[in-house]
């Protein structure tokens, strides 16, 4: 071949060569979430076992193996799952911010698919919220500015989850340390948020934030809008 020809060849050998490793990180990566929604209802030792056998494949346990942005963002999606499951929050968060890193250097590959970068902050936001507020507000100040491109069609999805993520996160960490004075400030925000996005939120996250505003009604003493 002329050499221009060898080179064209060698590029899509290399191309093939990543789509087929990033397939074998995909299969991974349902297989462990398949595995970590098993044990969300009981954690069977059986389960718990399988888990480890997998994390024992070469293509996981060094980063080196995964050569492209897709892939590597796998190789952390699968650990952070890993550690979500062996409740190892430090470990986890960590996976997670490397993989917020990873779209920052990549910001055409950030905005095609914000949808998963939100899904991780929104993971960052639930596991800050246990450590020291100043570490929670900065990770909630930072999913409420990411930039969303209002001409793209994912611009009304996007908004929702980063109003359901960040406003029924807040909520739970005023609720739970008793913060009743905090949360009035944001409970306004949240029912004028459920109005807008009604025709998006999932009827279990709406379930949720009602579920969290009768609470906040009943302690704070208002039992009409709590029973309502």
């Amino acid at each position: 071949f002329p050499s221009h020809d060898k080179s064209i060849t060698e590029r899509i050998g290399s191309i093939l060569e990543k789509k087929q490793q990033l397939l074998h990180y995909d299969i991974l990566y349902e297989t462990i979430n398949d595995i970590r929604l098993r044990l969300s209802k009981t954690r069977a030792e059986s389960e718990l076992n399988q888990l480890k056998i997998l994390m024992q494949q070469d293509i996981i346990k060094d980063i080196k193996h995964a050569t492209s942005i897709t892939s590597t963002i796998r190789f952390y999606q699968i650990h952070a799952m890993y550690h979500y499951v062996q409740r190892n929050r430090k470990e986890e968060l960590h996976c997670n911010e490397q993989i917020i890193e990873l779209f920052n250097n990549n910001l055409l590959y950030k905005e095609e698919y914000l949808a998963d970068y939100v899904n991780t902050q929104s993971r960052i936001i639930s596991i800050t919220k246990e450590l020291p507020e100043v570490v929670f507000f900065k990770a909630l100040k930072e999913i409420r500015e990411i930039p969303i491109p209002p001409e793209r069609l994912y611009y009304k999805g996007i908004t929702a989850q980063v109003f359901n993520f960040s406003y029924m996160i807040e909520l739970s960490h005023y609720l739970q340390r008793k913060q009743f004075k905090k949360a009035t400030t944001i409970i306004p925000l949240i029912e004028n948020g459920l109005e807008k996005y009604t025709a998006i939120l999932t009827a279990s996250h709406k379930l949720t934030f009602l579920y969290m505003l009768g609470y906040f009604y009943f302690a704070t003493g208002e039992f009409i809008k709590a029973r309502d």
